[in-house]
């Protein structure tokens, strides 16, 4: 990659907590990461200058968000 580029990567998570997992996940949001929910939608926005430093970014998120989901499901489970 040249030094100016940029990569960004979208991820969306369809949920009718969209907006509980956000919050859950909120203290997550950094300078190169930054989420929304709207409606069902929790949108996260990554963006990193290397592949590697996305690639642990978005792993380290997702690992978080399983394990909001899971808690999640077992509140509501009950």
């Amino acid at each position: 990659m040249r030094e100016n580029d940029e990569l960004i990567l979208i991820l969306k998570v369809k949920s009718p907590h969209s907006k509980i997992l956000r919050e859950s996940l909120l203290p997550d949001d950094t300078e190169w990461m930054n989420s929304r929910a709207e409606g069902d939608v929790l949108e996260v926005r990554f963006r990193a200058d290397n592949p590697r430093t996305l690639l642990a970014m978005v792993d380290d998120y997702l690992i978080n968000l399983k394990t909001a989901i899971d808690s999640l499901d077992s509140v509501t489970e009950v």
